[in-house]
């Protein structure tokens, strides 16, 4: 970047297919791999070194460096948000300077180690691990690939302070299965906090949230006092303005009550879709919050994740919490499906561990049966449910917005 070079990452469990759109979408003049990902003798392309080797000859006396400007671009990071093929986020210089003078004016608490757990390919990884703790001089522990035991060998080992981990996780340290029996909500990150401190109480939580386009801007708890407000993901990032707005009219909405969230601020893309980045520079985040009255934003549904029934709003989260709570349920997503009568209809995606029959049947007569009156009417006669082997969640890598982008391996029932 430093020469004047634009850095885009992939991610390395990407199809061919996938990978090939993402060459053809930037163009690409040099490639990074590791020796088993090597592209070999793909049409147009050729080794042309190898880092170990490199970096054991001298530099050239002769450095050609291109101007670099706070307006250029630095980045092309891909992100599809919730549906469609991935989309190229153009990251500024600019917006790189913003997010780490972020943490060199609210620097984190001194001698720190930080366990890395998210792929560097990823947004929150890069920029907070190649960038912003390297300009802090905070040392870092990168994990070669994410297992459960060995992030725990390696806090031991390395006597890691601070480590970022999505709710699944969590959920998994503290025995999923206990909160499923329990009946827990395992889409509530509240319910979740509050069982994980009763298990680790030594361990504070900071909750935070983020998009690829916003650069790590968004919001954050940054100290114990405020992570007491569970359920929250903390206050607004230092230079982040925000704004509620009612999706259906555009009215701008006021303290505590609920909206689609935009925000602006220098780290945030202000190149981007028109659905995305509106002409006076907000960005759409396309996430239903509401603001309490001490600044704390609560995310409450991913708004294009609606399932319009008719006149109302059907959560997927609350069939997916509800699918959840059946003892051989291992994993559950919520989809619509269209519908000739009332627009669209809810179709659910479940994962068991075995004898899936009569898990389909409980399903539609039992759990079903707890829903809301909209969700219950939204379901007779249409309910669909399948069956799939394979994980429901494909790319937890990516983040919240990823959280529904599945394939159902399996025929209807």
């Amino acid at each position: 970047m430093s020469l004047g070079a634009v850095v885009t990452t992939a991610n390395p469990l990407n199809t061919a297919s996938e990978i090939s759109r993402q060459v053809a979408d930037c163009n690409p003049k040099l490639a990074f791999a590791t020796p088993e990902e090597r592209v070999g003798s793909t049409l147009g392309v050729r080794v042309v070194g190898s880092l170990s080797e490199m970096t054991k000859k001298k530099p050239s006396e002769i450095r050609v460096r291109n101007r670099v400007n706070q307006d250029g671009t630095a980045m092309l990071l891909y992100s599809s948000g919730t549906t469609g093929r991935s989309k190229g986020v153009i990251i500024s210089h600019g917006n790189l300077i913003a997010h780490v003078a972020r943490y060199i004016a609210e620097p984190l608490e001194p001698n720190q180690t930080f366990l890395c757990t998210v792929p560097l390919f990823h947004t929150f990884g890069l920029l907070n691990y190649a960038l912003a703790t390297v300009a802090l001089g905070s040392k870092v522990v990168i994990l070669r690939k994410f297992d459960l035991h060995g992030m725990m060998a390696a806090v031991e080992k390395y006597r890691a302070t601070t480590l970022v981990l999505v709710p699944p996780i969590l959920v998994a340290m503290i025995n999923g299965s206990d909160l499923i029996k329990a009946k827990y909500d395992l889409t509530s990150l509240k319910t979740i906090t509050e069982f994980f401190l009763e298990k680790y109480p030594t361990v504070d939580i900071f909750q935070g949230y983020a998009l690829t386009e916003s650069n790590s801007s968004g919001a954050s708890t940054d100290s114990v006092e405020e992570s007491k407000r569970h359920g929250a993901v903390g206050l607004l990032s230092s230079g982040v303005e925000a704004r509620i707005v009612d999706p259906d009219t555009g009215r701008i909405m006021g303290v505590n009550q609920t909206g689609e969230l935009w925000l602006k601020g220098p780290a945030i893309t202000k190149e981007a879709t028109k659905e995305t980045i509106n002409s006076e520079g907000w960005l759409i985040t396309g996430d239903l919050c509401c603001i309490d009255d001490e600044g704390f934003v609560f995310i409450l549904d991913r708004l294009k994740e609606l399932i319009k029934y008719k006149a109302y709003q059907v959560p997927p989260a609350e069939l997916e919490g509800l699918l959840l709570t059946h003892p051989e349920i291992i994993d559950a997503a919520v989809i619509p499906f269209p519908d000739r009568e009332v627009g669209r209809a809810a179709s659910d995606g479940v994962r068991c561990k075995k004898n899936r029959k009569l898990v389909i049947r409980e399903v539609i007569d039992g759990v079903c049966s707890q829903t809301s009156g909209t969700i219950q009417e939204s379901t007779k006669g249409g309910f669909r449910v399948f069956h799939t082997k394979k994980s429901i969640r494909e790319d937890s890598a990516q983040g919240p917005h990823q959280a529904r982008n599945f394939q159902l391996h399996g025929l209807k029932l």
